[in-house]
């Protein structure tokens, strides 16, 4: 669920086309929210999680290290990074 800064709630819903992990998923819809941000032109973004391993991944306080998680890490970043 997204909350525009109104406190209106925009409903979206994502499934894995196939089997992964816990954190894969907490990357994968990272990734879609801010792309799905970025095409609505929304200039700041505040985002929630309850992955602490992904947490300290964006916040540069753990490495990543799951093979996984490895090619989705620069691809949040890259998006991260268009909001700063």
């Amino acid at each position: 669920m997204c909350v525009t800064p109104l406190r209106g709630l925009i409903p979206y819903s994502l499934f894995p086309v196939e089997t992964c992990s816990n954190n894969v998923a907490e990357y994968e819809a990272l990734i879609i929210s801010l792309e799905l941000a970025f095409k609505m032109r929304i200039d700041q973004k505040e985002v929630f999680g309850d992955s602490q391993l992904m947490i300290r991944h964006v916040n540069s306080k753990n490495k990543v290290r799951n093979v996984k998680l490895v090619p989705l890490y620069p691809r949040a970043g890259c998006l991260m990074n268009q909001f700063l």
